[in-house]
């Protein structure tokens, strides 16, 4: 009878199965994805390949087709040959992990522009409480300014290197007080 699949292979298969009736259904790039690399750690270097290359011919456009990239470098690398690794090959593997380089700069690129967003966020959030502190300052109170106070250290613990962070500092400086923790 037939071998009984286990482990590695198993997982290989069952991944296969889904993008079998379907290759362009929503989980097919993870899909792939999971088939070659669970097939690459049973030692399937062929089958491996096959689903990475499968996941680049049928889903180009997705982040999981530039793994892939890495993937079929990998197989190829891993591959046993007669006699070395042939020039073709080689190639290949370059031109491949020329494709990795590539998107790991775009993934710096999506890195920094979530950290602008990140930072703007904290700007907008700081900037609302900055607004209530100078309100609480305009209106005078002893009570107010205590309230103030209390904003306007929240802003310098919680959003360092703002700008609503150098203008919490600078009021709370004009009012005597110190940001490291301790009131004068």
């Amino acid at each position: 009878g037939k071998k009984k699949l286990t482990g590695h292979m198993a997982a290989s298969r069952g991944f296969r199965a889904i993008v079998y009736n379907d290759p362009l259904c929503p989980e097919a790039p993870q899909a792939y994805l999971l088939q070659g690399d669970c097939a690459f750690l049973a030692g399937e270097l062929v089958s491996s390949e096959k689903a990475y290359r499968d996941l680049i011919q049928y889903r180009p456009e997705t982040r999981e087709a530039l793994y892939a990239h890495a993937g079929v470098a990998r197989t190829l690398a891993s591959k046993p040959y007669r006699n070395g690794i042939p020039h073709a090959v080689a190639l290949e593997i370059e031109q491949l992990l020329l494709e990795c380089e590539k998107a790991r700069r775009e993934d710096k690129e999506l890195d920094r522009r979530a950290t602008e967003a990140a930072a703007a966020r904290d700007e907008a959030k700081a900037s609302i409480l900055l607004a209530k502190a100078q309100f609480h300052l305009k209106r005078g109170t002893r009570r107010d300014q205590g309230a103030a106070i209390f904003l306007l250290k929240d802003i310098v613990g919680k959003y360092p290197g703002t700008p609503s962070c150098e203008t919490s500092s600078s009021l709370l400086n004009r009012l005597g007080v110190t940001t490291g923790g301790d009131d004068k």
